[in-house]
């Protein structure tokens, strides 16, 4: 996932005087859990989809939320076949609701 503004997903806690972000909300992928990790504005991938998303021939739906869900990059071998989605909620500051599908 890639966000570039406000808190990011997982992240809708608060920060204690140590700096640790507390209440931290996990992300579904197919029903599992996942509390993504950042690098800057980029999380660290979320493995495991089984079937892999296919090179093409899938299909991305917003199902809820606000602001635009794109393909950042798609699956490909220079990028290990790692979907990249790009969440751009940056008109819209706060925390929200996303529901979004990948099909295939």
């Amino acid at each position: 996932m890639e966000h570039h503004k406000h808190r990011r997903p997982g992240q809708i806690g608060l920060f204690t005087d140590e700096g640790k972000l507390e209440n931290d909300s996990a992300t579904y992928v197919n029903g599992k859990a996942w509390i993504p990790r950042w690098s800057g504005n980029v999380s660290l991938p979320f493995s495991g989809v089984q079937p892999l998303i296919p090179q093409s021939g899938f299909r991305l739906t917003k199902r809820a939320g606000r602001g635009t869900v794109s393909v950042k990059e798609m699956p490909s071998k220079e990028n290990y076949y790692t979907l990249s989605i790009l969440i751009d909620d940056n008109a819209n500051p706060g925390t929200s609701f996303y529901d979004i599908t990948i099909e295939w």
